[in-house]
C-alpha cells in the first residue's frame, strides 16, 4: 500500500526549526488540513548533519539549473556518494558539470519532483487532499510531497 507524506524543511540546508517554528507550522497544518491528515503522524526530525530529503517514487528527473538538460542518474549518484559520509552527512561540496558548461552543487540542481538537502524535517502523513497554500506565511520553508 502506498502512502503520501508531506515534508517541510528550512530552505537553507544547515538551518533548523526552533520550537516556535514547529508550533506555528503544526498549528497551520491542523487548521487547514485537519480532516486530511493523521495528527499523530506529525513528526519533527532534526539531524546533526545535512541529509537528503527525497520525494520517494515521485523523482522523475534531475536537471541543470541553467539550461534544464537532464543530469545522468549515474553521474548524480556518483556525486552523491562522493559527497556523503556516515559521520558528516552531506558536505554539499561536490560539483556536477553540465554539457552547457555550467557547474552546480547537488543542492543547486533542479529536482522534479522537488527534493532537498536539510538538517531538519517536519513530516505529516496525508490520507486525502492536502492544502499547503498557507506556506506563504513561511517563505523560508520548503515543501516536498513524497510517495512511497
Amino acid at each position: 500500500m502506498s502512502e503520501t507524506i508531506f515534508k517541510f524543511h528550512p530552505l537553507h540546508p544547515r538551518d533548523k526549526f526552533d520550537s516556535d517554528d514547529v508550533a506555528a507550522i503544526e498549528a497551520l497544518i491542523l487548521e487547514y488540513n485537519e480532516s486530511s491528515i493523521d495528527p499523530s503522524s506529525i513528526r519533527l526530525e532534526t539531524f546533526n548533519n545535512v541529509h537528503f530529503i527525497d520525494c520517494g517514487t515521485r523523482l522523475e528527473r534531475i536537471r541543470c539549473p541553467r539550461c534544464s538538460t537532464e543530469i545522468d542518474r549515474d553521474v548524480w549518484q556518483s556525486a552523491m556518494d562522493a559527497d556523503y559520509t556516515d559521520e558528516n552527512g552531506f558536505a554539499l561540496s561536490e560539483w556536477i558539470d553540465c554539457s552547457c558548461g555550467f557547474a552546480s552543487q547537488l543542492h543547486g540542481l533542479v529536482y522534479q519532483a522537488p527534493c532537498a538537502f536539510a538538517s531538519a524535517c517536519l513530516s505529516v502523513r496525508v490520507h486525502s487532499h492536502f492544502w499547503a497554500g498557507w506556506l506563504g506565511h513561511f517563505p523560508w520553508v520548503g515543501q516536498i510531497e513524497a510517495r512511497y
